[in-house]
């Protein structure tokens, strides 16, 4: 895993260029403003984090007049002259701002919690943000889950909300939680990162993913430090040899950037896949991002469409991590070993793959995470009976949180979406996007070299990349060049239409996983739907509709305000 940077800073460190496929990049820019165009450069050993560790990068918004400082209890110690180290906020009080007198032991101190918490005691900061995030209201004897709920109801109309809902959401969870109101990011942003069904508001679940993502994101930013080497510690990944963890290791039969992937037996003789990582060869990012995929796979529940992993240990040299065994190979040899089969691979065909891809996609989203690399080596077949393919989303090492608000571009160039590579944030719709570029290679038969790249900054050969030999080319053919819908729409017409829709330079144009599923359903009128192998995999079963307007316009126009977008166009 490689991340690109600025020349003027990592040229003195950075050793000669080498092939690079995916980067990461950390900005200090302002939220919602394009960075410059950088001049990038590429290296296999620049890993080194550009933000420092436990700096928040969540906007203070500006979308809503301040609120009110909360009134704050009196404590049995002060210090006269300085404000209390511990604030406890008094529960079910309005807010009432006040002039503070001089301080003395019974002062009620005016402060806005989680901020001026900070300054006077970050400890205590972090550990309100963390107390939250373990979904305790400790003060009313609540679950979070619970006083979400209760809250959605009071402020819900018709079972959603809007722009104004959640604000009152916010309002009420900020006084009973002690955080600061940018503890729930950008109003606007919201929307685009946890609005799963496309309907421009906010339902229940959604707002619960919402508030819990954002609890957990605003935490870790108030100071929790990234995993590296040393937190990965022996309780997180146990040390002992495979052997003695029950597994003995049969070939190796496969291999990426950083890990090898490799045949394996468990205990019960059971067949698995174990891939390993020399501690030699990695850097702390690549433990990052071991450990981060390891934490997702880990935390989604089990969804017939997203891969597992059952464990991970170490010995001196390896990490090992032990998934499922996935025998029909990944999509860039999928038409090679179809057309070998003699499968008829006809739009219907097409279309039953694509929708698994959506199906999984959905479950990721649904449970606040984006992929963040979503290509065709990171999408597999379970077995090799390509008449019936079952799809599988691997690779997750590059995952983050739907709340995340860091300014990193993160990917494959050719798969990273415009407003990733205009703003350095990832939302669902940017890997509806690299779904998007996908497809279309896929149909087109125009899948980079991913397992034999030549030496280059880029791979070539895919719709954004053909012709662009350098990783500006490729950003700038990205938001610029419109791909060959006309060369699909003779053989695949439902697919050319799909594609156009995923491909939209705009985010917020973009359909969500749960309306492509429901919009095109991937099924002809004339079709019976497929049977799934899985109970309840199956998403829609009706005929081809046409795409809806989302119902939520007064929150899709605050959201392209906030996108600095004009023009009254249509949605879809």
């Amino acid at each position: 895993m490689t991340r690109i940077s600025s020349v003027e800073s990592l040229r003195a460190k950075a050793p000669p260029t080498q092939s690079v496929h995916q980067v990461r990049k950390h900005s200090g820019e302002s939220p919602g403003i394009a960075p410059p165009n950088p001049t990038l450069l590429c290296s296999a050993k620049v890993l080194a984090r550009v933000a420092p560790k436990g700096t928040a990068n969540r906007p203070n918004e500006i979308d809503a007049p301040e609120t009110p400082p909360l009134t704050m209890a009196p404590l049995d110690q002060n210090i006269p002259g300085t404000p209390p180290p511990l604030l406890r906020p008094i529960y079910g009080l309005r807010f009432s701002p006040v002039s503070p007198p001089l301080p003395s032991r019974e002062t009620v101190f005016p402060i806005t919690p989680v901020l001026a918490l900070e300054a006077v005691c970050p400890k205590r900061a972090i550990a309100t943000a963390a107390r939250a995030e373990n979904h305790v209201l400790q003060d009313k004897g609540l679950s979070l889950k619970e006083k979400v709920i209760e809250y959605f109801q009071i402020v819900a109309e018709n079972g959603s909300i809007g722009a104004d809902g959640l604000r009152d959401l916010r309002t009420l969870l900020t006084r009973d939680l002690g955080v600061h109101k940018t503890a729930f990011g950008v109003i606007a942003e919201q929307f685009l990162r946890f609005d799963c069904d496309g309907d421009g508001r906010l339902n229940e679940h959604e707002t619960l993913m919402l508030v819990k993502a954002n609890l957990k994101e605003f935490s870790k930013e108030r100071g929790r430090s990234s995993p590296s080497l040393e937190s990965f510690d022996r309780r997180a990944c146990p040390s002992h040899s495979p052997a003695a963890a029950g597994y003995s290791i049969i070939k190796e039969i496969g291999h990426g950037n950083q890990s090898k992937a490799n045949l394996a037996k468990n205990r019960k003789h059971e067949l698995c896949c174990i891939k390993t990582y020399q501690k030699r060869n990695m850097f702390s990012a690549d433990i990052d991002s071991l450990k981060d995929e390891y934490d997702v796979l880990r935390s989604l529940p089990s969804h017939p469409n997203v891969a597992s992993a059952h464990t991970i240990f170490q010995d001196s040299q390896l990490y090992y991590l032990v998934q499922d065994l996935y025998t029909g190979g990944d999509f860039t040899t999928l038409r090679q070993q179809a057309s070998g089969m003699k499968v008829q691979m006809d739009e219907t065909w097409w279309m039953e793959i694509f929708r698994q891809s959506f199906v999984g996609l959905a479950h990721l989203h649904e449970n606040s995470f984006i992929h963040c690399d979503i290509k065709e080596p990171n999408l597999m077949l379970k077995t090799d009976s390509y008449f019936r393919p079952q799809v599988v989303f691997i690779d997750f090492g590059f995952a983050r949180s739907a709340a995340s608000d860091t300014s990193t571009i993160c990917g494959t160039p050719g798969y990273i979406s415009p407003e990733t590579w205009e703003t350095g944030k990832l939302y669902p719709g940017s890997d509806i996007f690299a779904l998007g570029v996908v497809i279309m290679q896929m149909l087109l038969d125009k899948i980079p070299p991913h397992h034999n790249p030549p030496q280059c900054d880029v791979l070539p050969g895919g719709i954004f990349t053909e012709g662009a030999d350098t990783i500006e080319l490729v950003m700038r053919s990205t938001r610029a060049r419109i791909p060959p819908f006309e060369q699909l729409s003779t053989t695949f017409p439902l697919l050319a239409n799909l594609t156009q829709t995923l491909l939209d330079k705009d985010v917020s144009r973009r359909p969500c996983a749960k309306q492509v599923l429901s919009d095109f359903c991937f099924l002809s009128v004339d079709q019976e739907p497929a049977q799934s192998e899985h109970e309840g995999e199956h998403v829609s079963e009706g005929p081809c509709q046409s795409v809806r307007a989302p119902s939520g316009n007064d929150t899709i126009d605050m959201v392209r305000t906030w996108l600095g977008q004009s023009g009254n166009k249509p949605l879809w």
